[in-house]
């Protein structure tokens, strides 16, 4: 399982805090929410990803989240706070309601610890009176609270649906190149798409099967193969391969690739008629 780091960076007395939250069907995060007791050892990885602040902050950083995918918005916020950051922040979070808000106690007062922060909460399904926002994310939000996509360094995590809709925005205005993104659950594939053709092989293997549209990870699965995953959500490198000649489709940014001998994430790509890969 792969959950994300929500401590400051500055922490200095070698402890983090990783923030899991509890899902009804979800084994390993209601052990560690019941089960888990002081004293347990628990192995982990080395910590990965690219999600992280630059050493060198522009003077506005925007910071957008929804649901769970706080955790890692707030670990920025929070190392933003006790470096001393004096630039420009606004944060923008979404959550059902306050009663599903992680972090909702420190929330309250998080801009209060900030010299130039704007803390803005919209509360999707529980709004509550004269909140200055409401509804999903729309650019419209980045309007109100001043925010220009265009000249904003701006980090966004959450929902695949949050995140697609903040790259469409980004995309629409030309300002992709200042978005960096990270989602805690990757889309439902569509098996009916119409590039969900070809044959997808897997040359050490020697096997191959037709492109049923699925993503190759759960292709190569299916196929009897058992290759190496971690996320299944294109956030760790476990389970990355070469892909050796064709084009695949990325299931969250719509992305084609079509270089040859390049390597991909097979949890969150889908083949785009032919493709060999190196499982």
């Amino acid at each position: 399982r792969v959950f994300s780091v929500s401590s400051s960076t500055e922490n200095r007395d070698g402890t983090f805090t990783v923030s899991v939250k509890a899902h009804p069907d979800g084994y390993v995060s209601q052990f560690l929410r019941s089960g888990l007791s002081k004293g347990t050892i628990v192995h982990l990885s080395q910590a990965e990803g690219d999600f992280v602040l630059p050493k060198e902050l522009p003077d506005h950083v925007a910071l957008v989240s929804g649901g769970s995918g706080i955790t890692p918005v707030m670990s920025m916020a929070r190392s933003l706070r006790d470096r001393g950051h004096t630039g420009r922040i606004t944060f923008l979070h979404y959550a059902k309601s306050r009663e599903d808000e992680i972090f909702s106690d420190e929330l309250d007062t998080l801009a209060a610890s900030l010299p130039d922060a704007q803390v803005v909460r919209v509360y999707t399904r529980a709004p509550e009176e004269d909140a200055p926002l409401s509804g999903r994310f729309h650019v419209d939000h980045l309007k109100h609270l001043g925010v220009d996509p265009v000249d904003t360094l701006t980090f966004a995590c959450g929902p695949a649906g949050l995140i697609a809709a903040v790259r469409d925005t980004y995309e629409e205005l030309g300002a992709l190149d200042q978005l960096r993104v990270e989602y805690f659950k990757v889309p439902s594939v569509d098996l009916d798409a119409a590039d969900a053709t070809g044959t997808l092989s897997f040359e050490a293997s020697e096997t191959a099967a037709d492109n049923s549209g699925a993503t190759i990870l759960e292709q190569a699965e299916a196929a009897g193969l058992k290759p190496d995953f971690g996320c299944r959500m294109g956030v760790c490198n476990t389970c990355a391969v070469k892909k050796l000649s064709g084009a695949v489709r990325h299931v969250v940014t719509g992305e084609v690739g079509a270089n040859t001998d390049e390597t991909i994430k097979v949890c969150v790509q889908v083949p785009v008629g032919d493709v060999v890969v190196d499982l």
